[in-house]
């Protein structure tokens, strides 16, 4: 009787063994993945600031091209003008 108890003690042990090395395993997985969640959140709030970045520069490069073209087409009327022929 002594020896089945010497033996169901140590199977529980190595079960209660196994069973904290696997919840130490699932913490190691769970702040592993906090880890990545934290450096896929400053990744992603670096693709925003860049994304605002270029949305400004092409904003900035829009305007430039309307302010260009304004003074391509006045120009080109002062050309027509001065030439004096018709624009039209």
């Amino acid at each position: 009787m002594y020896d089945v108890l010497v033996d169901l003690a140590a199977r529980l042990q190595r079960s209660v063994e196994r069973l904290l090395d696997r919840l130490m395993d699932a913490g190691r997985q769970v702040q592993d993945g906090h880890q990545l969640e934290a450096e896929l959140r400053l990744s992603l709030q670096r693709t925003e600031r860049h994304l605002e970045e270029l949305t400004a520069r092409c904003d900035d490069l829009e305007q430039q091209l309307k302010q260009e073209t304004q003074t391509r087409e006045f120009l080109s009327v002062e050309f027509y003008k001065a030439d004096g022929t018709s624009y039209i």
